[in-house]
């Protein structure tokens, strides 16, 4: 099945004139779907699930009708992809943990939403940043599609608006220069480094790298959250250096979660296997193992996880799993680049759910408003959470 972004943008292409007739069967196939979670139900305090899923499937039908009756085209414009995708997400969001909520409440989505003031937030794209060694800042929005050369030389080529792929072929020059690419917040960047290592960056991140890689080791420094593809090579390790912890690797998939104002670093393993030397102690992790570092007490814990949440960044969304509200509006703080301020007591507010990150702030903002458990106001580019 297509995920949102591929349906977005083979959607474009379809409008554009440009589709096969395969890809036009492919982009009339697609739905969204979602499966109703068994997972802690208490019919005490959240009422007879079977009634729940047919009161929320009867308020989600009746959203979308609303949408087709007013633009009955469905290939008629963009906002009606977003409407699809947003009911679809409110879907998945309703039916995880935070469903009591609902139950208790009686929630209803109703076009009066509790976000005011509304202002076009859109969400982030490929924007980064690329440092020299000298310390030159070059703009890779403003590059244009080709090679990118210093001094003459071709260091990298721009495939892509998203993607810089480092040149594999050995320098002239002996000395080895480090470049850092860094997105601002609102951006996410893909690299592929001169030993064929795939880089994504999310939000708000940066990678440190040898412009060529020398010596036994292949190392590298990253903050932020960055999902590596590591070409393999069994002679000469790659090295991840990352807020007070260091991840050796040959060849294999993880993604680093090593943001600043976060209090924990989470390594999830995707495949292969990695070493990690994190408080004096080393680490050995299988695929679907993560190590979790707890900054403020220095320690580090084991755990399974579910690639689907490690990885949502990737593929368009936020997910949530039992999240604080503080934790959840970092995350759309990164992504959409605006400033969140609190006013009340934000304890015990937890959150649950699969949401987009395609459309703009408020319709994320809308589904956090549906539990009714805190309300928002955006100014500007600022966004107050209330209770």
């Amino acid at each position: 099945m297509l995920t949102e972004g591929e349906y977005i943008i083979l959607y474009e292409k379809c409008n554009s004139g440009n589709c096969t007739p395969t890809e036009l069967q492919q982009l009339e196939a697609y739905h969204d779907t979602f499966e109703f979670s068994d997972r802690s139900w208490d019919e005490t305090r959240m009422g007879r699930k079977d009634e729940v899923k047919t009161r929320l499937q009867k308020l989600l039908n009746e959203e979308l009708r609303q949408d087709i009756c007013a633009s009955p085209n469905l290939f008629f414009s963009r906002q009606r992809i977003y409407s699809i995708i947003k009911y679809s997400a409110v879907a998945v969001f309703l039916m995880c943990f935070g469903i009591y909520w609902v139950s208790e409440s009686h929630i209803f989505i109703d076009k009066k939403s509790n976000v005011n003031d509304h202002r076009v937030i859109a969400p982030g794209g490929n924007k980064a940043v690329l440092v020299l060694e000298d310390g030159t800042e070059v703009n890779l929005n403003d590059l244009i599609i080709g090679d990118f050369s210093i001094d003459g030389e071709a260091v990298a080529h721009k495939d892509t608006p998203g993607q810089l792929r480092y040149n594999s072929l050995s320098h002239s020059s002996e000395k080895i220069s480090y470049h850092t690419i860094r997105t601002p917040p609102g951006g996410q960047y893909h690299i592929e480094l001169a030993d064929g290592t795939k880089v994504w960056l999310n939000a708000a991140s940066s990678i440190r790298f040898p412009a060529r890689f020398s010596g036994v080791k292949r190392t590298v420094e990253i903050e932020g959250e960055v999902y590596f593809d590591v070409a393999k090579q069994s002679e000469n390790p790659f090295v991840v250096k990352s807020s007070g912890q260091e991840i050796t690797v040959l060849g294999t998939r993880f993604n680093v979660a090593a943001y600043p104002d976060e209090e924990e670093v989470q390594t999830s393993l995707i495949e292969g296997s990695v070493v990690l030397n994190v408080v004096n102690q080393q680490y050995s992790l299988t695929p679907g193992e993560c190590t979790i570092y707890d900054k403020r007490h220095n320690s580090v814990d084991k755990a399974t996880f579910n690639p689907d949440a490690v990885l949502a960044w990737q593929n368009g969304n936020f997910v949530f799993n039992m999240e604080d509200i503080q934790s959840v509006m970092r995350k759309i703080s990164r992504w959409y680049d605006v400033e969140v301020i609190y006013k009340g007591d934000m304890k015990e507010k937890l959150f649950s759910g699969t949401i987009s990150r395609f459309g703009q702030v408020e319709e994320v903002l809308d589904m956090l408003a549906l539990t009714e458990t805190v309300t928002f106001k955006i100014e500007g580019r600022r966004i107050y959470v209330m209770e």
